[in-house]
């Protein structure tokens, strides 16, 4: 019956244990954890890469956001991850050309266009950060409003659209 089956639940992998350690905020336990295990998934790179980037470490994040690309260099979220933590780096230029590759591969993927119009509105450049956030608008339509979008870290489509609502009125009452 049942106590077999709970007898028999296998034990989690390191992966999936890492990922539990980070999900409850022990990001260095979560790199601790991963640091003896063969580094060759691009999962594994990304949730180390995560894992640093929320410990504040950008540059042991960003070697683990390259890594992650180049092991899976048509996987938007690696590029996302990576224009993330170039953007906290300050380095504008790179960070819009992560956000645009990721865009590249999935036109579709909200946060991208949210986080590009955050970045051209403190680049001064309204202009194109309302376009991003339009468009970031009409992607979100085609999600539930409860639907947790990936690589948000558990925002809403419904949330994010009443963020990117706000900063466009913000944006329409400076005019």
């Amino acid at each position: 019956g049942d106590l077999q089956k709970l007898m028999a639940a296998p034990e989690p992998t390191p992966f999936e244990s890492a990922r539990a350690l980070y999900d409850e905020g022990s990001y260095a336990d979560a790199v601790d954890l991963l640091a003896n295990q063969p580094s060759d998934d691009a999962g594994m790179m990304m949730l180390r890469a995560r894992a640093h980037a929320n410990e504040g470490k950008l540059a042991d994040a960003l070697v683990w956001c390259d890594r992650a690309v180049a092991a899976a260099h048509l996987d938007p979220a690696g590029h996302f991850l990576r224009a993330n933590v170039l953007h906290e780096q300050g380095d504008m230029k790179e960070a819009a050309r992560a956000y645009q590759r990721a865009l590249n591969l999935d036109p579709e993927f909200a946060l991208a266009h949210f986080a590009l119009g955050n970045l051209s509105s403190e680049s001064g450049k309204r202009g194109d950060a309302q376009k991003h956030f339009r468009h970031a608008l009409r992607v979100l339509r085609g999600h539930g409003k409860e639907q947790v979008l990936p690589e948000s870290e558990g925002v809403t489509a419904g949330r994010l659209a009443e963020i990117i609502s706000t900063l466009l009125e913000t944006e329409a009452a400076r005019e």
